[in-house]
């Protein structure tokens, strides 16, 4: 379909995502702020992944400069992005852009809970539970910020539990 875009995810257990906060500090110095902290709270070199950061609760103007920032930082090994593009690649699909599972959970529910016209009546944050085979994905948003954890439990765990305790 002509002006379709196409995005992919990758599972969240190849995906890092990092949160912290960042001191008050002129909009122009944010960047680099994030950079530094990004080398630091992310366990492989910054070379090796590609990755991306995100102010939540963004605010304006001066106040800004004056308050701290909630980061978010999202970075996955480069190997494992060119292995997604290139699958989809050899299937005669071109990628748009690539994101992790669980944010592509938080742009559903965002989308689909929170109305930026009609803020009255509708949730602060709303939580999303993506149970897979493999892994399980928890996501908690909110119109403005989101917050993620993946664990490497899923349903075939469960269930092989169940199997033993009932025989």
């Amino acid at each position: 379909l002509k002006g379709t875009k196409i995005a992919v995810s990758l599972p969240g257990q190849q995906v890092l995502g990092r949160f912290f906060d960042l001191p008050p500090l002129p909009a122009k110095k944010v960047a680099d702020a994030i950079g530094y902290e990004a080398r630091h709270q992310l366990p492989i070199p910054l070379e090796e992944l590609c990755w991306a950061s995100h102010v939540q609760d963004a605010l304006e103007s001066k106040v800004a400069d004056e308050s701290s920032r909630r980061i978010l930082v999202v970075a996955a090994r480069a190997a494992h992005v060119r292995e997604r593009i290139a699958a989809l690649k050899t299937a005669g699909i071109q990628a748009d852009c690539v994101t992790s599972e669980c944010l592509a959970l938080h742009n559903a529910l965002a989308h689909e809970m929170f109305d930026a016209h009609d803020p009255a009546g509708q949730p602060a944050a709303v939580c999303g539970l993506d149970m897979g085979a493999a892994s399980t994905n928890i996501v908690v948003s909110s119109p403005r910020s989101v917050w993620f954890r993946t664990f490497g439990q899923g349903g075939d765990a469960f269930t092989a539990q169940v199997v033993r305790q009932l025989g």
